[in-house]
């Protein structure tokens, strides 16, 4: 019986390492093209493997992770959401509460940021957001502190 065990754990160690090798495979260009900073190619890249059906919590979070560094705060919080569906990684969590929280969601995103502070309490971004959750709301609330103006030196590129 002993036997058995041992055999049977050397053979899923050996599914699970072609497993991972594939994953590696498939997100090779992307990875290089992510640690690149070329955050667009890699989010297509990204994007081809979601759409294919070769989508897990890394394609979902790096893809995210690209929209998130190109402003595409739409996009980031679509894929945040996803990889959040079968992670609880505390860094996924606060960059989807502040995509939601860039995206006008600030009760979600103040949710999310109150399970990643649950998660790290010593963490500087948890302890300052207890201090003040709904900082941003006040700051809207109390309007413009400045004015935009074209003045007439400036040509049309200014």
């Amino acid at each position: 019986m002993n036997m058995k065990k041992t055999f049977l754990i050397f053979v899923l160690t050996i599914i699970c390492s072609f497993n991972l090798i594939a994953q590696n495979d498939d997100t090779k260009r992307a990875d290089k093209h992510f640690s690149r900073f070329e955050y667009v190619d890699a989010a297509e890249n990204y994007l081809d493997l979601a759409l294919n059906g070769k989508g897990n919590t890394y394609v979902y979070s790096r893809l995210a992770d690209c929209y998130y560094n190109v402003f595409n705060t739409r996009e980031a919080e679509k894929w945040y959401a996803k990889a959040l569906a079968d992670s609880n990684d505390p860094e996924i969590i606060f960059k989807y509460s502040q995509m939601l929280k860039a995206n006008g969601s600030f009760e979600e995103s103040n949710k999310w940021m109150t399970k990643f502070a649950d998660m790290r309490p010593t963490d500087i971004r948890s302890i300052t957001f207890k201090e003040n959750p709904d900082y941003l709301p006040k700051i809207l609330e109390k309007g413009k502190k400045f004015n935009v103006q074209n003045l007439e030196l400036n040509s049309e590129n200014s």
